[in-house]
């Protein structure tokens, strides 16, 4: 198949990611986040499904399926059922320089798709004193010395939630050059 002429998006480091420790005794932890967080945790969850929908859009254009047809597929999947399916479909219109490039493109998604289950699914907390928004879960594992029924926590300042929320936006935009490349590249071979 003639590709189109094209020049590969540069792929920013994966985030960085902080720390998932016990919870400190010395603190007290006072129920939900600042209200100023608000905003913040509804922007995450908002970008996780914008670039969910790109990945499955993706799997679509792979297995060259309308909407009508590969929402039936992708539509009760959920994300790592998603990226299983995707893996195993690339290979029909990727060549392996591509496939190298989604892989690492999947590694990233795959650590924001870890990140937006605690901020949608974690029991939030303002951390006093500091008044620290921060996200309580019992799904992590453990540092080997905490105790085996510890609740973990993740800090979660304003800085981070914009930098995973940033991190979102770059994943989904470079998701959709891939879709969009096999699009052209369809166009192309006709």
């Amino acid at each position: 198949m003639k590709r189109p002429p094209h020049s590969q998006p540069a792929t920013p480091a994966r985030l960085v990611k902080t720390p998932i420790l016990p919870r400190d005794p010395t603190k007290s932890y006072l129920w939900g986040p600042p209200e100023s967080h608000d905003a913040l945790i509804g922007r995450v969850v908002w970008r996780w499904s914008a670039l969910e929908l790109i990945v499955e859009e993706l799997i679509w254009e792979i297995l060259d399926m309308g909407v009508e047809a590969g929402r039936r597929i992708t539509a009760t999947l959920d994300f790592k059922f998603k990226v299983r399916l995707l893996k195993e479909v690339a290979p029909v219109k990727l060549n392996a320089t591509e496939l190298a490039s989604l892989n690492k493109l999947i590694n990233r998604a795959d650590d924001l798709y870890t990140l937006r289950n605690y901020v949608a699914h974690g029991q939030w907390v303002t951390v006093m004193p500091g008044n620290l928004p921060a996200v309580q879960t019992l799904r992590e594992k453990l540092p080997p010395d905490a105790a085996k029924n510890e609740v973990v926590l993740l800090d979660c300042p304003k800085e981070w939630m914009e930098e995973v929320i940033k991190h979102m936006i770059i994943t989904g935009g470079l998701f959709s050059q891939c879709k969009n490349y096999l699009q052209k590249s369809k166009q192309v071979s006709r």
